[in-house]
């Protein structure tokens, strides 16, 4: 929200969610703050995975579109930063289309990436559950 509010005149947004599957939320550039501000309002924090690659293809085919009217773009991810999902640039390991989005939105893009977390939390699951005793 502060990102949007602390804008300046004539800035332009767009949302998408980095979910599963990624979703196109505001198509921008966007500079009806209102609108923007209406569709975040509506989110809600699934806890789940995220189609990280899907997402990136979607940010780059965005911020590839013609500038128009406006002379930069900025590329904000807010995240947990759960390294699990997240495919770094130029790894072999991402795959060809990952490290195209990459460099396509780097190549356009100043990128800032916000943790939400706002602390290093362990990613922890339960592996294995039995009962020593049956249940009646």
């Amino acid at each position: 929200r502060e990102i949007v509010k602390n804008g300046r005149a004539g800035d332009g947004f767009s949302l998408i969610v980095m979910a599963s599957p990624a979703q196109m939320i505001v198509q921008g550039p966007s500079g009806d703050q209102t609108r923007f501000l209406t569709e975040l309002e509506k989110l809600e924090v699934t806890h789940g995975s995220a189609d990280v690659p899907s997402a990136l293809r979607l940010v780059a085919d965005t911020v590839n579109r013609p500038l128009g009217d406006y002379s930069r773009r900025e590329v904000v991810f807010l995240t947990d930063n759960r390294r699990s999902v997240w495919p770094v640039p130029n790894n072999p390991l991402s795959g060809a289309t990952t490290n195209d989005a990459w460099r396509r939105i780097l190549d356009s893009s100043r990128v800032v990436i916000l943790d939400c977390a706002g602390r290093d939390v362990d990613n922890l699951s339960l592996s294995g559950l039995s009962l020593s005793e049956s249940i009646p």
